[in-house]
């Protein structure tokens, strides 16, 4: 088999061809635009949904200007009055999720926030089941929700609290929120773009509503709140300038798109390091 990366005059088009018999359409979108054609071949045996996803991010990596994405990063950590880290490493994540996967963990944060309002715990538990997203539970959240509501942690309460930063950051993802300023907190109006569990709301709409964000985006993104991580975590350890930055809500929407941007990640250990 063999993969077919070719540009056109918009985007990079990716499709999987047998070697011996290549279209000619590719061959005169070649011819008639003089667009680069890569070949990578691909082994049968290898031949999955995972591994063209790995390799279509790998090539969109080799696609963006990642100094350019590391300057604005730090040009906004600055404006927002914290301190960048010129040699920082460059990230590299080459295996984002799917869309299903972002919109399955959106509407479990959601449900798993309702909790730190003081909904019943059976009652979200429910809510996750009727709607399909039992599979998409971490192994902590499996557990959380064995519990009853008085036998919540102040840890685990904090935590579900908190998750809601985490959530923002996925509707950014899904596009509907325009921007994830690293020195503005949740919107007033992210409730209304998210189903109501007290009227039992199912996922359906919001579901309808997400569409994932390019990678370029994705990327970007989490740069940015990789660099502003690192500016908080040096105010808090070393008396650096954090500025307007808050550390908790950084590291809540850093960790929702390390995970996004990693499909190997696990919810409930994902990469924070700087």
């Amino acid at each position: 088999m063999l993969i077919v990366s070719y540009r056109t005059h918009e985007h990079w088009e990716t499709r999987i061809y047998d070697k011996n018999r290549l279209p000619d359409s590719i061959l005169r979108i070649y011819q008639l635009t003089n667009a680069p054609i890569r070949e990578d071949s691909l082994n049968k045996s290898s031949h999955t949904a995972a591994s063209l996803a790995r390799w279509k991010a790998q090539k969109m990596i080799e696609d963006i200007d990642i100094p350019a994405i590391k300057a604005h990063s730090e040009k906004l950590v600055r404006a927002a009055g914290g301190e960048t880290l010129d040699w920082l490493p460059y990230i590299e994540r080459n295996s984002p999720r799917p869309q299903s996967d972002l919109i399955a963990r959106a509407l479990i944060l959601n449900a798993l926030v309702n909790i730190a309002y003081g909904a019943p715990i059976p009652v979200i538990k429910k809510w996750i089941t009727d709607n399909g997203l039992t599979a998409y539970l971490s192994k902590k959240e499996r557990l959380l929700l064995e519990k009853r509501n008085e036998d919540l942690t102040d840890q685990e309460q904090t935590d579900l609290y908190w998750s809601m930063e985490a959530l923002w950051a996925l509707i950014w993802a899904g596009g509907l929120t325009s921007d994830l300023p690293i020195d503005t907190p949740v919107s007033k109006t992210m409730a209304s773009l998210l189903p109501n569990l007290q009227k039992n709301e199912n996922g359906a709409s919001f579901s309808a509503k997400m569409h994932l964000r390019s990678y370029t985006q994705l990327y970007s993104m989490l740069d940015l709140y990789y660099r502003a991580n690192w500016s908080t975590n040096n105010a808090r350890l070393h008396g650096g300038p954090s500025g307007k930055i808050s550390g908790d809500i950084v590291m809540e929407r850093r960790k929702a798109l390390e995970w996004l941007m990693d499909s190997e990640s696990d919810w409930d250990n994902t990469n924070a390091n700087t």
